[in-house]
């Protein structure tokens, strides 16, 4: 059974990667999804959207008739399989559709005695084209159409002009030789005969508009606003949010045009109404970071920078180059952390581990980063990617963030720096039967911080990811997915069969004692789900996962809880006031395995391996949730959005490594001074309440202020600390950490964010 099941599970990833993400579906599709007529709010007539999951390189709009009004949509392939008219009985007797070399032709005939003018322009997700209709006099209509010409753009042009030869035989060639230097001013013409060279041309002389080239990372503030206040004002799909960054023309759709909401004003918003941007060079904002942690370290989500006891400094910038359909960014961050000096875990350390280690942890997490201040260059947020018609490649050092989460996903988050690595996968979802599909695979190299061993044959590891999203169209609002991810070292170089180490049948436990090192992989993954109703402001979401994938079936039903880490969350708008909004957040992310039955098992600690012992990291941070191994968190924040920015709270419970207390509980217990006590007085858990806000300045500046304070019980989870304070009876934890944190950013007109 479990062979099957496996085979079973292998089958259908392959099955969504043929389907989903095959060269068919990726390269050259747009799909017209659906025509549809809705009433013009101004009451003047009608607007008619035709639904398209890519942007048409052009559009050509003719009016043969005071009923016949056409289109062509100029694109190399657009398919209409899925295609449906719905709405307009009151305005259209029918919606025919012409496969044309060029692209796809519409016609759309009205009721007889309807008089309307008719424009088209692109919706402001810059997918979706739309035709008004405005009322007018039948005069003015028969205006229109002799100014027209009454000229049909897509029915067979040959035969015209075959007739017209046989009709007038006796044309000289003189007035003959005019008629085609005209037809070739035409665009459908010149489409026609030169496409091959035109579309070449095109290829190369792409114009982007700024929502295509704005990318925003999980963590801005613009970010979460996006999806929770933003995303009401949105007409389009929008983003699924489970593979990001993203282009910002996946996170805001179709802006409802007249509809204010309080960051409307941002310079942010005033820049993605650029239509086309055909300038090569474009320059990211400027952003400085400054935080200071009192006690000890503090940080989370935070790239590149550790943010050691002292002050810590983050500066990052970056310039955009593109041409055609090929994008390079460079955003490098220079990063300086006083790393003063606090007392570490007495715990011993496993063999061979630095004393910056974590005591009795098989993960690449130092307590500490050496005992000088710390001063470095990183790559950032940079890349080089080849983009066109829904897909992307490229090599990248962007940071990865998989699922819903808001705080700590399970896979991968902003928490570590980004990793090498090149990727391949859609860049916009895919049209697929019944829904919208996204995935990305990529190939990476994970680094070993400075401060773990002294060995130099395990400093790199080789990683493999896979991630897919799935987003119905019968159900709104729903996006679902999952990752997979294998890791192994690198040995003497990674094999072609390591490249696809997602789809591997999971491999039993090898014995840490007997097995090579450089033969073991390791694979994981996590399943995830997102429901959003923007409309009414509410979503929720989840992820689950196993640290492994070589447990048999039955352990889910007997033990679902061995091996396993789980996210839920929910996101609440509720508007306050004329121009202001209120979210509320709450997430829960539980990475413990330490039940009664666990105890007793093989278990193993999210994010550590006993024999690839740095673990799921890279460079001393964890690529998941920021809360660590074997821990768990409850998040809770309220914010107040308004036109000159936000103001919020939050409140948090960490449960701090209850994995790594209960592994290795006999040494735990014997360091209690009774033998009575139990180890559950040593849990360490910090209680966290945190201070928020977002001011917009004068001269396009933004200031960001976070205040953190923990309370902190069992510190190393030593029972009988020295507490602070005179009367101890009064002081209920062990230690407290005050963390603050400035941001200012400046972003000029025509700037990415």
């Amino acid at each position: 059974m479990e062979t099957m099941r496996r085979y079973f599970i292998i089958i259908n990833l392959f099955t969504v990667l043929l389907f989903g993400l095959g060269l068919g579906n990726v390269f050259a599709q747009t799909d017209l999804e659906r025509i549809s007529v809705s009433e013009r709010a101004d009451g003047l007539g009608y607007v008619l959207r035709y639904h398209l999951s890519q942007p048409v390189d052009s559009v050509q709009l003719a009016r043969r008739d005071a009923e016949t009004i056409q289109m062509i949509l100029y694109s190399g392939h657009i398919t209409t399989d899925n295609y449906h008219y719905t709405g307009g009985d009151e305005l259209i007797r029918s919606v025919q559709l012409y496969d044309l070399p060029v692209g796809l032709g519409v016609e759309v005939t009205l009721l007889e005695n309807r008089y309307y003018s008719v424009e088209t322009y692109p919706d402001q997700n810059m997918r979706d084209i739309l035709l008004a209709f405005e009322r007018v006099t039948a005069d003015e209509v028969a205006g229109s159409v002799a100014d027209a010409g009454g000229r049909d753009l897509f029915i067979p042009q040959e035969p015209e002009q075959v007739e017209e030869t046989e009709t007038d035989p006796e044309l000289t060639d003189p007035p003959e030789e005019p008629e085609p230097e005209a037809a070739e001013d035409e665009p459908a013409d010149r489409d026609t005969a030169g496409f091959t060279d035109w579309a070449w041309e095109q290829f190369f002389e792409k114009e982007y508009r700024s929502s295509e080239l704005q990318t925003l990372m999980p963590g801005d503030p613009m970010e979460f606003y996006i999806r929770s206040v933003y995303a009401a004002h949105s007409t389009g799909p929008g983003s699924s949010y489970l593979l990001r960054p993203a282009s910002m023309d996946l996170y805001t759709g179709g802006l409802v045009q007249g509809e204010a909401h309080p960051w409307s004003g941002h310079p942010f918003f005033s820049n993605l109404e650029t239509d086309d941007i055909s300038a090569p060079f474009r320059l990211f904002k400027q952003e400085l970071y400054f935080s200071h942690n009192h006690k000890r370290p503090h940080g989370f989500n935070d790239g590149a920078l550790w943010q050691g006891r002292g002050f810590n400094m983050m500066f990052t910038t970056g310039v955009s180059l593109q041409y055609g359909p090929f994008r390079g960014v460079f955003r490098p961050v220079f990063i300086h952390s006083e790393n003063r000096d606090f007392d570490l875990s007495n715990d011993p350390r496993f063999p061979g581990i630095s004393p910056f280690g974590m005591a009795l942890t098989h993960a690449d997490i130092p307590q500490r980063f050496g005992e000088t201040d710390i001063t470095s260059f990183d790559p950032g947020d940079s890349f080089v990617e080849f983009a066109y018609s829904g897909f992307s490649a490229g090599l990248s050092n962007q940071r990865i963030w998989t699922g819903p989460a808001v705080h700590n996903p399970l896979m991968f988050s902003t928490n570590a720096p980004g990793f090498t690595h090149l990727y391949a996968g859609t860049s916009r979802p895919a049209s697929v039967p019944g829904g919208r599909l996204e995935g990305r695979m990529f190939w990476g190299s994970l680094r070993e911080s400075d401060y773990f061993d002294e060995e130099s044959w395990n400093d790199r590891r080789f990683l493999t990811g896979l991630v897919v999203s799935y987003s119905p169209d019968f159900l709104p609002g729903l996006h679902a997915g999952f990752t997979r991810v294998g890791y192994s070292y690198y040995g003497s170089g990674p094999a072609f069969s390591d490249l696809f180490m997602p789809f591997r049948l999971s491999p039993s436990k090898p014995d840490p004692e007997e097995a090579d090192p450089e033969e073991v992989t390791f694979i994981k993954g996590s399943f995830f789900l997102r429901w959003a109703y923007p409309r009414v402001g509410f979503e929720v979401y989840t992820e689950w996962g196993r640290n492994d994938d070589r447990r048999e079936i039955r352990d889910l039903f007997t033990e679902p809880e061995l091996n396993r880490g789980y996210v839920l969350g929910v996101i609440q708008r509720i508007p306050a006031g004329r121009y202001g909004m209120v979210v509320l957040n709450g997430e829960i992310t539980n990475l413990e395995n330490s039940s009664v039955t666990a105890q007793y098992r093989d278990t193993n600690i999210w994010y550590t391996n006993e024999i690839i012992q740095q673990g799921f990291t890279h460079k001393g941070q964890v690529l998941g949730a920021g809360i660590g191994p074997g821990s768990s968190t409850q998040v809770a924040t309220a914010s107040f959005y308004h036109k000159y920015g936000m103001a919020g709270i939050s409140l948090a419970r960490i449960a701090m490594h209850y994995d790594r207390l209960f592994t290795n509980r006999e040494y735990y217990h014997s360091t209690l001074p009774r033998d009575w006590m139990t180890i559950r007085l040593i849990h360490e858990v910090e209680i966290r309440h945190g201070f928020h806000g977002v001011l917009f300045l004068p001269g396009n500046m933004e200031l960001q202020m976070d205040l953190y304070t923990g309370n902190i019980e069992n510190r190393h989870n030593d029972f009988d600390r020295p507490r602070p304070g005179s009367r101890e009876d009064n002081i209920y934890f062990d230690e407290r950490n005050v963390h603050v944190s400035f941001t200012l950013r400046y972003q000029l007109d025509g700037f990415l964010r």
